[in-house]
């Protein structure tokens, strides 16, 4: 479990780190990261992941009610980000879709919110990042706790915070 905490305290200090240095852009681009990371950690004994372990592990652990977003709006906001620091992919379908657009050190009223939106092409919810951030770090709570009751799901993500130690950084 140290290593599994060790990884979540250093994406949560190096998302901070980035916010806190007005590297909102950066922030954002390591928490979309994590949420991989998290989903790959929840994947069945598959060596990879993909959209649906990513969905599987917010729709299992966060409550996006009070973000005003979806699982499926954060894969296809991860998808254009990291690829392409856009705010739509190939699979985008503005019938279906929402392009996510985000705010932070601000409060906003609904109305505001609503009017911020429309600046945006159709259609885009707007999102307050720190609502987010504490969306998922609730999740963890869970996440940390489901792990602790469900002896398999545990013995699968310690396997898998193995790997993931055993990478690419050498330490000197």
């Amino acid at each position: 479990m140290d290593k599994l905490r060790e990884m979540i305290d250093s994406f949560n200090k190096s998302i901070t780190v980035l916010n806190q240095s007005g590297y909102d852009k950066q922030s954002l681009l390591l928490f979309l990261t994590y949420l991989d990371q998290l989903g790959w950690l929840i994947s069945p004994k598959n060596e990879f992941s993909g959209g649906s372990d990513f969905k599987k592990w917010i729709d299992t652990y966060c409550d996006l009610t009070k973000v005003g977003c979806t699982s499926t709006d954060l894969w296809n906001t991860r998808c254009s980000f990291l690829h392409m620091g856009t705010a739509e992919h190939k699979n985008f379908n503005s019938e279906k879709h929402f392009r996510l657009a985000f705010y932070q050190n601000i409060s906003l009223s609904d109305q505001e919110i609503s009017s911020e939106e429309k600046k945006y092409p159709r259609p885009t919810k707007l999102i307050n990042t720190f609502a987010l951030y504490n969306c998922v770090n609730n999740g963890i709570d869970s996440f940390l706790q489901a792990i602790e009751l469900n002896a398999t799901l545990k013995s699968s993500v310690l396997d898998k915070c193995e790997k993931m130690n055993d990478s690419y950084v050498l330490n000197r």
